[in-house]
């Protein structure tokens, strides 16, 4: 119910990555919108597993022409921007693929 007045209204969902609440890959309103908080709560840095998986499903995203907007936050490693980097190489990757 919540998800369709999300779709209603034109509202994205906010998906996140946060262990134990963990959203997951859903596309829910007009666009997809991911904060990434880190491995641990806040810090570490993402496995290549990790970074492929969601470059594969963002880059699928925006092929079916959705609008993808993700960032990496609130890392307290300074990991975020390497992190955010690797993540848009490898949707670069998918999407020309």
């Amino acid at each position: 119910m919540v998800f369709a007045r999300l779709e209603r209204y034109g509202v994205a969902l906010c998906l996140h990555d946060m262990h134990g609440s963990a959203s997951g890959m859903l596309t829910v309103g007009p666009f997809v919108y991911v904060p990434s908080h880190g491995v641990q709560k806040y810090s570490g840095s993402y496995s290549e597993r990790t970074l492929d998986r969601w470059a594969e499903w963002l880059a699928s995203r925006s092929r079916a022409g959705v609008l993808v907007y993700a960032y990496f936050n609130n890392d307290t490693g300074g990991h975020a921007p390497r992190d955010a980097v690797r993540l848009r190489d490898r949707i670069r990757m998918h999407v020309s693929s």
